[in-house]
């Protein structure tokens, strides 16, 4: 399923009017978290029998965490399951930019989209079925990365494919790069590095160890991470969102 929801141009009239039903045929659902800040942190989509959960944090969330597509199947109990599960209104009291669930249901020729507060007990069922399929698809990587700090002067940072596609990566100094602290490892300043461009394609269950060129202000001892960080997927040929390495604090 390459086609998104647009569920973020649909939120405003969501929380006025708490649904929206529509003409449609299929049996198609889709869960989506957001903290607020941006768009959708993670977000799960069903389409018939078979789930997608696209995990595309735009910060870094997990040191050394997985991003990208995770997909598994979807029985017809489950199914059952998340409509039972659908509250009848959104969260009252939920302004856009809030931290939210946006839920998007298309079954029997009907369409309903709600909006959720994270702590709104009528959507606990919801919730918890949800999370239930995102787990398994969690345990079912199919085009997904993470990525280590090997070295940190010069740098050398790994990428893991750890999905069942290979991987094709255009990758530049936007796109992989390091960040280092003066302080703690919870400021983070982009270090310089020249400009430079390489594309590499990764095997399912292999890596690629590149070398950056970072260049890492010299003094007090610094704390270093690298990061992964492109725009969310358009399709389930691409991969995005953001994936950081362990940080490690340099000797002085």
């Amino acid at each position: 399923m390459k086609r998104r929801f647009a569920l973020a141009a649909a939120v405003g009239l969501v929380l006025a009017t708490g649904g929206i039903m529509a003409a449609t045929p299929d049996f198609r659902f889709e869960y989506a978290q957001s903290a607020g800040i941006g768009p959708a942190d993670s977000r799960l989509e069903i389409d018939g029998d078979q789930a997608t959960w696209y995990h595309e944090p735009p910060v870094a969330v997990i040191e050394r965490g997985a991003i990208g597509v995770f997909r598994t199947a979807v029985s017809a109990a489950e199914r059952q399951a998340l409509e039972a599960g659908l509250p009848a209104r959104s969260t009252p009291g939920l302004r856009p930019g809030m931290p939210a669930q946006t839920v998007r249901l298309k079954r029997a020729g009907q369409e309903q989209v709600l909006a959720l507060a994270p702590g709104d007990p009528a959507a606990d069922r919801l919730k918890a079925e949800a999370r239930k399929i995102i787990e398994r698809a969690r345990a079912q990587p199919w085009r997904a990365l993470r990525i280590d700090l090997l070295r940190a002067q010069p740098a050398r940072v790994r990428i893991e494919n750890l999905g069942s596609q290979p991987l094709v990566l255009a990758l530049d100094e936007r796109s992989l790069f390091v960040e280092s602290s003066p302080v703690s490892a919870v400021e983070w300043q982009r270090a310089g590095q020249r400009a430079w461009r390489k594309t590499v394609t990764i095997a399912p269950g292999a890596h690629e160890d590149l070398d950056l060129p970072a260049v890492i202000p010299a003094g007090r001892p610094r704390w270093l991470r690298a990061l992964f960080q492109r725009p969310a997927a358009d399709s389930l040929e691409d991969i995005g969102g953001t994936a950081s390495s362990q940080h490690v604090q340099l000797a002085r």
